[in-house]
């Protein structure tokens, strides 16, 4: 007799009930997703969108470093002597724009140069990377306002792709793909560059 003729012959078969069924095609069917859980940081200007990312990334990034506000990423980033910030708010002569990836680098958080959008296998390998998940860096650019920095924090499929955001000026936002690529915040805004983390 041959082996697999053996191995059939031994072989017993194993019912399932209806519930375990039932169970078992729920299971395959509920919806998958992932959060990283990178806190939300508000911006405290109306162009630091990069300074709360900045230092939002670097508390989860890099917490061998003593942690940094906005206002302490800020002054050291544009090489100010004084606080960029008057009542906890960024004061007039900091408050500006700045390209992510130099803040990110001020701050300690290593990304590789930045690329297009993403697909969402990749997006999704990212944010559940093993041993630590790898947040992501968006700029999104719009039609008739500055580029805006937020972090991609995580992600629910339901059917439908929907990423979380921590939206400096928005907070947490639920977004769905489509919308982050083509009309972010009902204002053109559409997905641009990725600044993804060194592994």
């Amino acid at each position: 007799m041959s082996i697999p003729a053996l191995v059939a012959k031994r072989l017993i078969p194993v019912a399932m009930s209806h519930e375990s069924a039932e169970a078992m095609a729920a299971a395959m069917a509920a919806p998958t997703g992932h959060k990283v859980g990178v806190r939300h940081e508000s911006q405290l200007g109306t162009f630091w969108c990069w300074a709360a990312v900045a230092t939002a990334m670097r508390a989860f990034v890099r917490s061998d470093l003593p942690a940094m506000s906005q206002c302490d990423v800020a002054k050291l980033h544009l090489g100010h002597s004084q606080s960029c910030c008057v009542n906890g708010r960024a004061n007039g002569d900091c408050d500006m724009t700045q390209p992510p990836e130099r803040a990110l680098a001020t701050v300690g958080v290593k990304v590789k140069p930045a690329t297009g959008t993403l697909p969402a296998h990749q997006v999704k390998a990212e944010l559940t990377a093993k041993p630590k998940n790898r947040p992501i860096c968006l700029l999104i650019r719009f039609e008739k306002r500055p580029d805006h920095v937020v972090q991609l924090d995580g992600f629910r499929d339901t059917g439908t792709l929907v990423y979380q955001i921590n939206d400096p000026e928005r907070g947490p936002v639920e977004v769905s793909e489509t919308e982050l690529l083509t009309n972010y915040r009902d204002e053109k805004g559409q997905w641009f560059r990725t600044y993804l983390l060194e592994s």
